[in-house]
């Protein structure tokens, strides 16, 4: 299956903010209905905000098993400061595992 590079940037948009609202759920202890509530009017396409939507449910469903499986990826923990770069792997985990998105 070809993706536009259209469709493309919006699937990389719509992880990032999935991954922006879960580092703000999990490193500042925010609201996940706070966060999704402020980030989901500023997306376009609501298949977009539903991907968003679904991905920040899977991960919260899904974090101690992603824990785990980064610990055993990773030689050494990521640093606070990789917040991030971690919830962006979770994001991944989630694509995979409950959402089974491979593209």
């Amino acid at each position: 299956v070809m993706m536009s590079a259209d469709t493309a940037t919006a699937g990389v948009a719509s992880r990032l903010a999935a991954a922006r609202v879960l580092t703000a759920v999990f490193e500042q202890g925010r609201s996940l209905k706070t966060e999704l509530a402020a980030t989901l009017p500023g997306i376009g396409d609501p298949r977009d905000r539903a991907l968003v939507e679904a991905i920040c449910f899977a991960v919260i469903r899904r974090r101690p098993a992603y824990d785990v499986a980064l610990r055993q990826w990773l030689e050494r923990p990521l640093p606070p400061r990789d917040a991030e770069l971690k919830a962006l792997l979770m994001v991944g985990f989630a694509q995979l595992d409950v959402l089974q998105l491979h593209d």
